[in-house]
């Protein structure tokens, strides 16, 4: 028999996990946090400014301007691989709060140092980011795709039809294989299998998936209303939503007896 969720639940079940984990939940995305700073600061972006980003490509006049490119290019390929470098670290934390977040829903014993304990190894590290890789791939290529015809459209229809088609892809696929990265976290599937799983556990619950997307959509818009400080709250209690989510569907995962206010086993 096929497992399904239930969207009032797992939001339930989130909520008290946050209140007994809060301090830590918010403490995990802290590292992540601080990478993206270091990256908006001194990383590769179009706008912006920062070390390797303010350059001025306008600038004219001589030899300045030939010193001014030389410079430039230096200071682009140096935030070039810096940009790179904090993104592999970001993947290597994400995989760890994400793992850690499961510990919280499983009702485990979690600790900070879950932080650093997501990748098994190497291996399972390259893994996990190709199977990371490949999701956005399936998702960006016909989106860009989509975009380029919406830009170049000949017709207003064209142009305001796009974005739509746009949201109910990102949506319809994006819940389809959004779980595949916690397989291939968990060491189980990898790749095209981890996607195959993925669709296999989610399709029959696609519209109530899509539902609780929009809901974690409007309640992280919320949260970022009061100056943002109520995304510490929505972030991590978006993330155990998803985590509660997953166990509730996975076909070979048996959760025993796990109660709102605590408690209870899982068996695989």
């Amino acid at each position: 028999m096929k497992k399904t969720f239930s969207i009032k639940k797992v939001f339930s079940l989130a909520w008290s996990d946050y209140k007994k984990n809060w301090l830590l939940a918010i403490g995990a995305f802290l590292p992540i946090f601080i990478i993206n700073i270091l990256d908006m600061s001194f990383g590769v972006h179009e706008t912006g400014t920062g070390f390797g980003r303010n350059f001025n490509f306008f600038n004219s006049g001589g030899l300045g301007e030939v010193t001014g490119s030389v410079a430039t290019g230096a200071a682009l390929e140096g935030s070039i691989i810096l940009s790179i470098i904090l993104w592999f670290i970001e993947i290597f934390l994400i995989m760890g709060l994400i793992k850690l977040f499961l510990n919280m829903a499983d009702r485990k014993k979690v600790d900070f140092g879950d932080l650093f304990r997501g990748a098994k190894s190497f291996k399972h590290y390259l893994l996990y980011l190709g199977t990371y890789i490949l999701m956005s791939l399936i998702l960006g290529i016909p989106t860009i795709i989509l975009a380029a015809i919406g830009f170049y459209a000949l017709n207003a229809q064209t142009f305001l039809i796009v974005p739509v088609i746009l949201i109910i892809f990102s949506l319809v696929v994006g819940s389809l294989i959004q779980f595949a990265n916690l397989f291939s976290l968990e060491n189980r599937y990898h790749l095209i299998k981890a996607i195959k799983k993925s669709y296999e556990m989610t399709k029959n619950d696609i519209v109530k998936l899509i539902g609780a997307l929009i809901l974690i959509a409007l309640m992280n818009v919320l949260g970022a209303l009061p100056f943002m400080l109520g995304l510490l709250i929505t972030v991590p209690l978006s993330t155990l939503v998803y985590v509660h989510i997953y166990r509730s569907l996975d076909p070979e995962i048996k959760i025993a007896q796990i109660k709102e206010d605590g408690g209870g086993t899982l068996e695989k």
